[in-house]
């Protein structure tokens, strides 16, 4: 679930990896879970570059724009 991957970020905040505003992809289908993590997002001062609903979509982004890390969803739609 989300808990491994916000670990991971934290993990990264507090090992010093990640310093400065960074921008952060969130890879999810369902609403409410991509409004809380971007609001933890935006508690931690990260900037939200984008969020994905398909894997198509998360595809694209990260074939044509620019971010720092991303949190993902393993199961979208039923797609693993």
């Amino acid at each position: 679930g989300y808990g491994f991957a916000i670990a991971l970020l934290f993990r990264g905040i507090l090992a010093g990896h990640m310093t400065g505003t960074k921008s952060i992809l969130v890879v999810e289908d369902e609403a409410m879970i991509a409004m809380m993590l971007e609001d933890v997002l935006e508690t931690l001062e990260y900037r939200l570059h984008a969020v994905a609903s398909t894997v198509e979509e998360a595809c694209a982004i990260a074939r044509d724009d620019q971010f720092d890390a991303a949190v993902l969803d393993c199961n979208l739609h039923g797609q693993k």
